[in-house]
């Protein structure tokens, strides 16, 4: 039964899988995420009532992929670059890339969350990327007490 199971989300998840993951569907509790994308780690999340698991990767352009679940269920993916691996080039053939695929955007907004003594600013271009997913590219810089500590360059995928 477990094996007819497996079998019939399988081939579910690859006629209507998520772009660019289409081994997944929104939804998804992060067990059955975890058999496409082995020994996720639990993060901790700041945003309440979500539970956040990465899977963490080495020598790629890529440093790590985010799942997000909101009662065990998939409705965020977060690609996170390399910040010591992209350069301004990447960027933009990453951005012409995503053009091609998803076709012009459909926003562009910028970005700015406080957290605490904790503010993101940056800018989100976002893409129809099918009937049930959303795709935005970030660039976002996490500043404290006015002095920059981070940036990242992020893929998004979130359900409609």
């Amino acid at each position: 039964m477990k094996k007819i199971l497996f079998l019939f989300i399988l081939l579910s998840s690859l006629a209507f899988g998520i772009t660019d993951f289409p081994s997944l569907n929104w939804g998804m509790n992060p067990k059955t995420v975890e058999i496409f994308y082995p020994n996720l780690k639990k993060e901790v999340s700041i945003y309440p009532n979500t539970k956040q698991f990465s899977k963490v990767y080495s020598n790629s352009q890529i440093s790590k992929t985010v799942f997000y679940f909101i009662n065990d269920e998939l409705f965020k993916i977060d690609v996170y670059y390399d910040k010591n691996e992209i350069r301004g080039n990447d960027v933009k053939n990453i951005f012409s890339k995503l053009k091609d695929k998803f076709g012009n955007p459909v926003s562009k907004e910028p970005i700015y969350e406080k957290l605490g003594n904790i503010t993101l600013t940056g800018n989100k271009i976002t893409f129809n990327g099918g009937k049930d997913t959303s795709v935005a590219f970030k660039g976002v810089d996490t500043n404290s007490k006015g002095k920059l500590i981070d940036s990242n360059l992020i893929l998004e995928y979130m359900a409609k």
